[in-house]
């Protein structure tokens, strides 16, 4: 069984991290008729990251959801104009 997007927000919020910028859903531009969607976590601090990882992994096995959760991260490059930062990324479904 999956949660949906609503659902993987709710419990991410359970989890007290500070995230630098408001959470973000992506849509695949392969199927755009697709309800699939990645909930995405961005922080500045790695260990705010981990903590969220670590629970969401832990609850989504402990549970028996098949939701998948990643851990990312990417440096910061004047040249390329990218601040970097920490990411963690759930697979959900949106609900009708």
């Amino acid at each position: 069984m999956f949660l949906s997007t609503k659902s993987v927000r709710r419990l991410a919020s359970t989890f007290n991290v500070q995230t630098r910028t408001a959470t973000y859903t992506d849509k695949t531009q392969e199927d755009k008729a697709s309800l699939r969607r990645s909930v995405v976590f961005c922080f500045w601090d790695g260990n705010e990251a981990d903590k969220l990882y670590a629970g969401l992994k832990q609850l989504f096995a402990e549970g028996g959801f098949e939701n998948t959760v990643k851990r990312t991260g990417t440096d910061a490059s004047y040249a390329t104009r990218t601040s970097g930062g920490e990411y963690v990324r759930v697979i959900a479904y949106m609900t009708e």
